[in-house]
């Protein structure tokens, strides 16, 4: 399949993220819901230029007092594609970005029959590297659905967090025109 020159895309997975204060502690959680977003521009039929959002959150706690911790980025990106568009080999595609990071911690109030508000948020910011591979299926002339591994870095530096990163599992679908 030839890839037309431009691609919109989500993914939806399920990983791990760690969180490491400016003392060296380190918190690492189970479970949690990553997300992607992209959009991109073909440089012929192995390369794409684009801008790339993903994150990874987890949401903690017990009743009346939740905490939800969020990993999130915001990058231009290359993503590649070694393979031979003329054959099965064509699905295969590696991905690298890099841009603006953040760390997102709430506490919110989660009384039964209520709905949750978003509480108090503390942000901080930094820098995130981002990177995944996968294989990507042709369904149909203009969309593809795939699987692939996605690994995120966060460079913070603050007062809360160092760094922190996420490992995930996604399913992706790709819209191409």
């Amino acid at each position: 399949q030839e890839r037309p020159g431009w691609q919109v895309g989500v993914g939806m997975g399920y990983g791990r993220g760690t969180f490491e204060d400016p003392a060296g502690a380190r918190t690492s959680y189970r479970n949690g819901p990553a997300f992607q977003l992209r959009a991109a521009r073909a440089l012929g039929q192995h390369a794409q230029v684009g801008v790339y959002y993903d994150t990874w959150m987890i949401e903690y706690g017990e009743v009346p007092t939740k905490y939800r911790d969020v990993e999130q980025g915001l990058g231009v990106g290359l993503t590649w594609f070694p393979g031979n568009p003329h054959n099965a080999t064509g699905g295969i595609y590696l991905r690298a970005s890099g841009g603006m990071g953040w760390i997102g911690f709430a506490e919110k109030e989660a009384i039964p029959g209520e709905a949750q508000g978003e509480g108090e948020r503390v942000d901080e910011w930094g820098y995130n590297l981002v990177a995944d591979a996968g294989y990507e299926f042709w369904i149909a002339r203009n969309f593809t659905a795939g699987v692939g591994a996605v690994f995120g870095y966060l460079g913070i530096g603050e007062t809360l967090v160092d760094q922190a990163g996420f490992a995930a599992l996604a399913f992706n679908l790709n819209l191409y025109f």
